[in-house]
C-alpha cells in the first residue's frame, strides 16, 4: 500500500471523495508543483479517483490538462511534462475501456507505456502490478497505435459526421441513434446530448463556437446552442434527407444538401432566432451528399450521386460550372483556405484534387479499397485525410500526390473526418459507433476439387499427408495431398460446416455446424463416431485438448462446451461472453482455455473447474487468439489488425 492509499484508508468516504476530486488543483495553486507531479504518478491515486463512484475517468484526465496552463508547466521539469503527458494519453486512449471496467487499469497502462523506459513510468507499472493477483498482463505496448490519441464512446448507432470548433477544444457528432453529441476533446467527457426525432446525417459549427446545426433524415436542419445545451430553431425546405451542411467563416450563412437533389442557402439570425432561405440551388440530377463553401463566403462546391461536383455563385445562386471525373458517386468535399483549389471523395474509391479557377483535374489519388466518403483539408492545404468503407484513414501529402500513411484502427466504415486548425489532430466517425482523436504528426499451389460450394476451412493431419476440408455442402473431404484424390467424403451434417480440428494422433476430427451441432469422425474408416447436441446456434470454432480427449466448441449461442470424446457427453458449458464467440485456444497442459468474442472481450477460463479466470477488454473484435509453447505467453489479434501479447501471471 503506498502513501495515499495509507492515508485515505483512515479518512471517511467524504474526505477521500474531496481529497481526489481536488487534490491535484489545491496543490498547484498552492505551487507544490512536485506533490503535484508525484500524485498523479501515483498509481493508487489513480486507481483510487477512477474507482470512486462520484468520480469519474474525466475528470482524473482533467487533472493532467492543468499542465496545459503555462502557469503551471513552468514548475515543472520537461521531463516531468512528458512523462505526465504519456500517462495522460495512455488513460485518454484506454478511457472507454475503464468506462466498462475500472479493474481493467493495470493490463491498459501496460499494453500502452511499458516501451517507455523512463523510471517514473517504470515505476508506475510496477505498482500496477502490485495491485494484481491473476491477470492477463500485456507483454508488449500493443494497446499503442502509433497516430491514434483516444477513443469516444456512446453512440449506439452508425456515427455519420464530425465538426471541430475554431479552437480544437471540442467536437460535435451525429449518428443513426438520433443523438446529437458535443465532446470535450481534452478529456473525451459528453458536454451535451441532443436527441433529434430521426438520424442526424450532416453537422457543422459555426466559427464562435456557439451553436451548431444538424441536418437529418426527417428533411429538417436544427440550430443549437453549445453553450446552454438548448435547441434554437428548426429549418425546413428540403422534401428528402438533409445529407450535407457548411457554415460560412462569418457564421450568418449556412447551406445545406439534400437527397431531394437541391441545395438551399440560408441566412441565419441568430439574435433573434430566425432563419431564411435566400436561394434554391437547382441543376443535380441525383442526391446531393456534400458541401463546403470558400473562406470568403461567396461560393460553394457540392457533391453528387450523379458522379459530379457543381460550383455555384451563392451570391445570385447560379451554377459556375460542373465538374466532371469521377465515375460513381461523389460522397465527400473540401476547400483550401485560399478557395482555390478543391477535394473530393467518391464512390469509385478515388480521392480528385481540383483547380475551383479551370474545373480540371490536378490529379487524382488512388490506395483506398473501398468507397471514399470522408474528406478533410489542412488550413494550409498542403495535407488531406480520407475516410473509407475500407475502416482506414490515409493522409496525403496534396503537394506531390503522394499517401503519407494509413491510420488503422476503426472496425468498420469510416463515415466523417475533420481537422483542427492548428493541423495536430483529427477526429474520425465511423458506423463502429465511436469516433477516433488521430495525432497528425508527420515526422512519425495447386488447386483441388470436389466440394459443390464454398470451403470453409481445411486443416492437416500431424504428418502433414493428408489434409481434411469443410465446406458450406455440409460435407467434410479427407484428402491425399500426393495424389490431390479424396479418400472419404463424410456426410451428417445439414447446415454449412464452419469449423474443424483434427485430433493430435490424426486419427479422428471433429466438426462444428450451422446445424448447431458437432460431430466426431473416424480418419481411418469415414465413419460417423458421436454427435454433439447442446449449442442453440451455429457452432463457430473448436479445439481439442493436447491428449486428445476432450473438445471445446464455441457458438453464435455466446457459450463455450467442454465435451468429453470418449464418452460423447458435455462436460461443462461456461457462459459470460455478451455475443458471439469467433475464437478460441486449450492451453498446453490442457487445463485454461481461452475465447474471444465479438463482445470485444479475451477471457481466459479454468478447465478443470468449469470457471472464468479473467477478462481482458480491447476495442474491436479478436479474430485470432493462441497460447505459446509454454503455456504462459497469449497471443490476440483484433479485427483492426493491432495484435496483443499477455504473459499469464500470478502474484
Amino acid at each position: 500500500m503506498g502513501k495515499i492509499a495509507a492515508i485515505l484508508k483512515s479518512q471517511d468516504s467524504e474526505f477521500r471523495r474531496i481529497y481526489l476530486e481536488t487534490f491535484p488543483g489545491r496543490i498547484l495553486k498552492q505551487k507544490k508543483a512536485d506533490e503535484y507531479y508525484n500524485t498523479l504518478m501515483d498509481f493508487d491515486f489513480i486507481s483510487l479517483k477512477i474507482q470512486h463512484p462520484d468520480l469519474s475517468i474525466e475528470s482524473l484526465i482533467m487533472d493532467y490538462a492543468l499542465i496545459d496552463d503555462p502557469n503551471n508547466s513552468s514548475r515543472l521539469k520537461p521531463e516531468e511534462i512528458k512523462n505526465l503527458e504519456l500517462v495522460r494519453r495512455a488513460l485518454l486512449l484506454s478511457s472507454h475501456i475503464l468506462k466498462q471496467d475500472t479493474n481493467q487499469l493495470a493490463a491498459q497502462l501496460w499494453g500502452t507505456l511499458q516501451c517507455f523506459p523512463q523510471q517514473p513510468i517504470q515505476n508506475l507499472l510496477k505498482s500496477a502490478s502490485e495491485s494484481c493477483n491473476l491477470w492477463l498482463r500485456p507483454i508488449t505496448a500493443s494497446l499503442r497505435n502509433g497516430n491514434l490519441l483516444a477513443n469516444f464512446t456512446g453512440h449506439e448507432k452508425w456515427v455519420n459526421s464530425v465538426s471541430i470548433t475554431e479552437d480544437g477544444k471540442k467536437a460535435v457528432s451525429g449518428a443513426s441513434d438520433n443523438i446529437l453529441k458535443l465532446w470535450d476533446l481534452q478529456s473525451g467527457e459528453i458536454i451535451y446530448n441532443w436527441e433529434n426525432d430521426d438520424w442526424i446525417t450532416a453537422v457543422a459549427i459555426t466559427p464562435d463556437g456557439k451553436t451548431v446545426i444538424s441536418g437529418s433524415r426527417n428533411k429538417t436542419l436544427k440550430l443549437w446552442n453549445a453553450e446552454t445545451g438548448k435547441p434554437v430553431l428548426s429549418l425546413e425546405g428540403h422534401d428528402s434527407w438533409v445529407t450535407a451542411v457548411a457554415i460560412t467563416s462569418d457564421g450568418k450563412m449556412a447551406i445545406s444538401g439534400s437527397d431531394d437533389h437541391t441545395l438551399k442557402f440560408w441566412h441565419l439570425d441568430l439574435d433573434n432566432k430566425k432563419a431564411t432561405c435566400i436561394h434554391t440551388l437547382k441543376g443535380h440530377k441525383d442526391a446531393v451528399r456534400a458541401v463546403a463553401i470558400t473562406p470568403n463566403g461567396k461560393i460553394a462546391i457540392s457533391g453528387s450521386r450523379d458522379n459530379n461536383l457543381k460550383l455555384w455563385n451563392l451570391q445570385n445562386g447560379e451554377e459556375i460550372r460542373t465538374l466532371e471525373g469521377h465515375t460513381s458517386w461523389v460522397r465527400a468535399v473540401a476547400i483550401t483556405s485560399n478557395g482555390k483549389k478543391a477535394i473530393s471523395g467518391s464512390l469509385d474509391h478515388t480521392i480528385k484534387l481540383w483547380n475551383l479557377q479551370t474545373g480540371e483535374v490536378i490529379r487524382t489519388l488512388t490506395g483506398h479499397k473501398g468507397s471514399v466518403g470522408a474528406i478533410s483539408m489542412t488550413p494550409d492545404g498542403k495535407i488531406a485525410i480520407s475516410g473509407s468503407d475500407d475502416h482506414t484513414l490515409k493522409l496525403w501529402d496534396l503537394d506531390t500526390g503522394k499517401e503519407i500513411r494509413t491510420l488503422t484502427g476503426h472496425s468498420d466504415k469510416v463515415r466523417g473526418v475533420a481537422i483542427t486548425p492548428d493541423r495536430e489532430r483529427a477526429i474520425s466517425a465511423s458506423d463502429d459507433y465511436t469516433l477516433k482523436l488521430w495525432d497528425l504528426d508527420i515526422s512519425k499451389e495447386s488447386s483441388s476439387r470436389g466440394h459443390n460450394n464454398s470451403i470453409r476451412v481445411v486443416s492437416l493431419t500431424p504428418d502433414s499427408k493428408k489434409a481434411v476440408s469443410a465446406a458450406d455442402d455440409c460435407t467434410l473431404k479427407l484428402w491425399d495431398l500426393q495424389t490431390n484424390q479424396v479418400i472419404f467424403s463424410f456426410e451428417g451434417h445439414t447446415r454449412p460446416i464452419k469449423a474443424l480440428v483434427i485430433s493430435p494422433d490424426g486419427k479422428t476430427v471433429i466438426s462444428g455446424s450451422d446445424d448447431h451441432t458437432l460431430k466426431l469422425w473416424d480418419l481411418q474408416t469415414g465413419k460417423e463416431i458421436y454427435t454433439f447436441e447442446g449449442h442453440e446456434d451455429w457452432v463457430t470454432t473448436l479445439a481439442i485438448s493436447p491428449d486428445g480427449k476432450k473438445a471445446i466448441s464455441a457458438s453464435r449461442d455466446k457459450t463455450l462446451k467442454l465435451w468429453d470424446l470418449q464418452t460423447g457427453k458435455e462436460i461443462y458449458t461456461f457462459e459470460g461472453h455478451e455475443d458471439w464467440v469467433t475464437t478460441l485456444a486449450i492451453s498446453p497442459d490442457g487445463k485454461k482455455a481461452i475465447s474471444a468474442s465479438r463482445d470485444k472481450t479475451l477471457k481466459l477460463w479454468n478447465l478443470d473447474q468449469g470457471q472464468e479466470i479473467n477478462t481482458f477488454i480491447v476495442d474491436s473484435p479478436i479474430s485470432s487468439c493462441t497460447f505459446s509453447p509454454d503455456g504462459f505467453t497469449i497471443i490476440a489479434k483484433e479485427e483492426s489488425g493491432r495484435v496483443h501479447f499477455f504473459r499469464l501471471e500470478v502474484t
